[in-house]
């Protein structure tokens, strides 16, 4: 079957349709007829007649299309009638004289794409005004079903049997018909459009809506179609050159979605990616730096992941293989003069011949002389422009072009053109604007610009105008202020001094003014993890304001603990994203190096883009992370009664193949020889050794026994790169010793070994890394020996075991002790347990052990004193607490306001130092210790103690609101005050 393209010749049978449209049909349709349409009904409903004027009446419907305008509307239907209008090539049909220049485009545009199906009558003439006939579209209609004409024998039917031919397919309404009207074409396509496509079971239509030439709404209001859901697809990854290729899709693309990150290589071998005007073909470009490394054959993988059709659907992650074959002599199609220093050359595949800076360009001759220029390449266009470094001269000028080459060294046949250049005597003009940013504007000029000139927005200065690298005819404004509302209505634009390569200046002032829609759409923004790393993503359904809001990551297993706080900064959105996503690097998170963790992401103060800056409701997403941690290798190994193994132990589960490498391995001995020989430093691997059994987390090896002394101490081991489950390297190399040299397992008790992290937690550091554990090895006990609490669960992370407790036990621990209950309820990761404590350290079950205190103090109340004192507010803390030691009175006068935050019912903060009331007493701040006095203010210079901080002389029966920051008041073990929200009080009145 020929390609979607010849199928689409069909729009031949349009063609005569370019210029008619179907008007109310007559008075005198019957009821009938309301309701079965007819085929100029249809026809409509697709678009097919779009009519001017007053309409198609009968007589209209009468007449006969000409071959001109059903060109055209084969065009329409694809998608290329505006690209037809824009070509700028001039090989064309010798008969086109006449016609005006649109139209002598479109048949350009034709005869250089033959495939499209309209190669002239012969002799090279296109006959565009002759009527068409019956036979004639019946015979596009066929070869829009997928048949082939001609007088080969592989042919399926010739000019003689067109209408025999088509009445086997169904197409019968027109045999033999010696007119062919406007309603004849419209009921020979309804026919084709219902008949089935050679060699397939879809229709024409169906054929005609997944190719993107008539869309499935249209197809489905005519009746000849029904929509079926169809998964979004990449039909097909091609390239005939060594610098671009195709990616053609089976549904319309959102563009947003076509990034380079989207279509990705391992050898990152594109620059860009670009939608084209069909909305279905993606254009992949080869960047500068890779294009050398592209030759004949060459094959490349591009994975295709989170590419979305406008209908909303994703592909499914798809590898395309793109082979780099070039076997077509490059060819030069036209020259078009834009001023005389500036020329277009378009040509049948991409040239290698960019030059950023003037050269000469050898080339390239005017009139046989050589110019200096620069050059730039349009891939998407296939045009190379050329800006010579002086004018050429008025007149009919011979521009010859030799020697260019494609990026496969083919070189393009010599030819010359004789163009006529027009003197420039117009300067530039602005010709639309379009905002980037609230305080950014891409501003394009009616041609390149030399000088940019000078800018002024809302008649305030530009803050600064860059010239875009790729285009010059297009200026980035940075603007001092951002926009507002006022946008919506007007933006005035005042530029001057700009210059084009003519030299030709805007001397005075000139204005352009255009607005911006109006968005009152909230933002949304979802979070992912990536599957590899803890790289966050964020993605926003919008763009976003740039340098307003933060984000937090939150380490939800500890208690919210705040691991990073970002920002929001331009610089933190993704390129290409039009400023709706932004990663978060996983080590800038601190997610790096950790075990999975959930987090919570908080997005607080954010903004979007628009000029109304809608408010991105405050957001707190939770993500599962990886396990990035590196896995521990314990410092020990053990060996058999016959040290004919040894086996070593880790950290977590491993990845089993790594730990069989025996070349992850080294034994030593010292100087000591192992055996008659001297392996000191060789790998197990290359001694022989071998495996013996291999566990999730250890793993067992034979060494034989004439290379290895294990048990007198000497031997020892270094292991490296093993990799956990999650593909983690151990960090650097670890020495392993024998265990046998070990302490005995044992819980150290040195200051914060043994330590208490919340009310409810208690964490034990041991010498080994421990097996096993029951919560029953310790209780809680106060310094009289009464039990305050057992423990509930523990859980263990190598050495370190967390103890959870029954009940709380406060703020503090000064009054309690860690009580050894059961040595028999632990054992290390070898299997030995506490028993030989008592003889070796003396220690035994009974024992108490100091708990260090890493508990926040907490605020316990906030009250009203119960009505003992009246315009007074009584705060009591959990434990003892204190403010830092200082002699300065005003720093810490300074410091307990920036933590104690207590404001008025107005919301007025309140000075508690100087302030004074509504009765003209001056505030009263008193510190207690239990029932004992402090002091006020000033005596705290000195750091003393308290539990309660008494506020006096407020208003009476007024309402307040407390809070404390939490950063300036600690215990006496330098843990810091638990931030407390704001809490409300009324003082007492008489």
């Amino acid at each position: 079957m020929r390609n979607l393209k010849k199928l689409l010749a069909v729009v031949v049978a349009i063609c005569v349709l370019a210029t008619f449209t179907v008007p109310a049909f007559a008075a005198d349709t019957t009821t009938a007829a309301a309701t079965v349409k007819t085929d100029a009904q249809i026809a409509t409903d697709l678009g097919v007649i779009k009519g001017s004027g007053d309409g198609v009446t009968a007589d209209y419907l009468a007449t006969t299309p000409d071959r001109l305008q059903g060109a055209i509307m084969f065009l329409r239907l694809l998608g290329l009638e505006d690209t037809a209008k824009a070509y700028i090539g001039t090989d064309n049909f010798s008969d086109v004289e006449g016609l005006n220049d649109t139209n002598q485009a479109i048949l350009a545009y034709l005869k250089k794409n033959p495939d499209l199906g309209y190669e002239g009558i012969g002799d090279n003439k296109f006959d565009p005004l002759t009527k068409m006939t019956a036979k004639q579209y019946y015979k596009v209609l066929l070869i829009a079903l997928g048949y082939t004409y001609g007088t080969d024998a592989t042919a399926d039917f010739t000019w003689a049997t067109v209408f025999s031919f088509a009445a086997s397919k169904g197409l019968v309404k027109l045999v033999d018909n010696e007119t062919f009207t406007v309603n004849d074409l419209c009921t020979g396509t309804v026919e084709a459009l219902k008949a089935t496509v050679k060699g397939g079971t879809d229709t024409l239509i169906s054929k005609l809506v997944d190719g993107g030439s008539i869309t499935a709404a249209a197809a489905t209001t005519s009746g000849l179609y029904s929509a079926t859901a169809k998964a979004l697809e990449c039909t097909s990854a091609t390239t005939d050159n060594l610098r671009t290729v195709k990616f053609v899709f089976n549904k319309e693309l959102d563009e947003d979605t076509v990034t380079l990150d989207n279509f990705a290589t391992d050898d990152d071998i594109f620059s860009a990616v670009k939608l084209l005007d069909d909305n279905k073909t993606v254009l992949g470009i080869i960047s500068d730096d890779e294009q050398d490394n592209i030759d004949q054959s060459d094959s490349y993988d591009v994975d295709i992941s989170d590419v979305k059709a406008t209908d909303g659907t994703t592909i499914s992650d798809v590898t395309k293989t793109v082979t780099f074959v070039d076997t077509t002599i490059p060819a030069v199609t036209g020259v078009t003069v834009k001023n005389p220093k500036t020329i277009v050359i378009s040509t049948s595949e991409p040239m290698n011949y960019i030059n950023k800076y003037n050269k000469t360009l050898s080339d390239i001759t005017v009139d046989g002389s050589t110019k200096i220029g620069t050059s730039t390449y349009d891939y998407e266009k296939n045009t190379l422009t050329v800006i010579f470094a002086s004018a050429m001269s008025v007149g009919t000028r011979k521009i010859a072009i030799s020697g260019m080459q494609d990026y496969a060294g083919y070189t393009a046949i010599a030819t010359s053109y004789n163009v006529d250049v027009v003197a420039d005597t117009t300067p530039p003009s602005m010709v639309s604007a379009e905002m980037i940013t609230v305080n950014e504007l891409d501003v394009t000029f009616s041609e390149e610009l030399d000088d940019i000139g000078s800018f002024e927005v809302d008649g305030v200065d530009a803050k600064s105008a860059v010239q875009n690298t790729d285009d010059h005819s297009i200026v980035r404004l940075t603007l001092a202020k951002d926009l507002g509302i006022g946008a919506t209505v007007e933006i005035k634009i005042t530029y001057v001094d700009q210059t084009d390569v003519m030299g030709n200046d805007v001397e005075s002032d000139t204005n352009f003014t255009f607005k911006v829609s109006d968005d009152t759409t909230l933002p949304t923004v979802k979070a992912s993890i990536d599957s590899d790393s803890n790289d966050i993503t964020l993605t926003f359904s919008k763009s976003m304001y740039t340098t307003a809001g933060t984000i937090k990551i939150l380490n939800a297993d500890d208690s919210d603990k705040q691991l990073h706080k970002f920002t929001v900064s331009k610089n933190m959105f993704t390129d290409g994203s039009d400023f709706t996503e932004i990663v978060l690097d996983e080590g800038d998170s601190d997610l790096n190096n950790r075990d999975a963790i959930s987090v919570k992401v908080l997005i607080e103060d954010m903004t979007d883009g628009t000029v109304r800056k809608n408010t991105l409701p405050d957001t707190t997403l939770t993500l599962e992370t990886n396990d990035a941690s590196a896995p521990s290798i314990n410092q020990y190994y053990t060996a058999d009664s016959d040290d004919e193994t040894v086996t070593f132990y880790f950290g977590e589960d491993m990845d089993k193949d790594t730990l069989k490498n025996l070349s992850n391995y080294r034994i030593y001995n010292g100087t000591t020889k192992i055996g008659t020989k001297n392996y000191s430093g060789e790998t197990l691997s290359y001694i022989g050794a071998d495996v013996d059994s291999v566990d999730s987390d250890s793993i067992t090896i034979n060494i034989d026994g004439s290379y290895a002394a294990l048990t007198d101490g000497h031997t020892y081991f270094e292991v490296s790169a093993v990799e956990d489950e999650d593909g983690n390297m151990a960090d650097g190399v670890k020495t392993v010793t024998w265990q046998g040299d070990a302490d005995p397992l044992d819980f150290i008790s040195t200051t914060g070994s043994i330590k208490a992290t919340a009310q409810d937690t208690i964490e034990v550091t041991f010498n080994q890394d421990i097996g096993s554990i029951d919560p029953d090895l310790f209780y809680v006990k106060n310094t009289a020996g009464e039990l305050v609490t057992t423990f509930t669960e523990v859980s263990v992370d190598d050495d370190v075991a967390t103890f959870t407790t029954a009940d709380d036990i406060g703020t503090t621990t000064e009054s309690l002790r860690l009580y050894l209950n059961e040595l028999s309820a632990c054992e290390d990761v070898f299997g030995n347990g506490l028993d030989d404590l008592k003889a070796k350290t003396g220690r035994d079950e009974g024992d108490l052990f100091k708990i260090a205190d890493k508990i926040a103090p907490e605020v316990d109340e906030i009250d009203d004193s119960d009505g003992t004192s009246t315009g007074a507010i009584y705060i009591d803390f959990t434990e003892i607490v204190n403010v830092p030691t200082t002699t300065d009175y005003v720093s810490v006068i300074k410091a307990l306001a920036s933590d104690m935050i207590v404001r008025d019912e107005d919301g007025n903060t309140i000075n508690l130092s100087t302030g004074t009331n509504d009765a003209g007493k001056s505030y009263k701040v008193d510190f207690y210790r239990g029932s004992t006095y402090v002091g006020d203010l000033a005596a705290m210079s000195y750091g003393k103690a308290f539990d309660t901080i008494i506020i006096q002389n407020l208003n009476e029966g007024e309402d307040y609101t407390v809070q404390f920051i939490g950063s300036t008041i600690y215990d006496g073990d330098s843990n810091l005050l638990a931030a407390e929200e704001k809490t409300e009080v009324t003082t007492e009145q008489n």
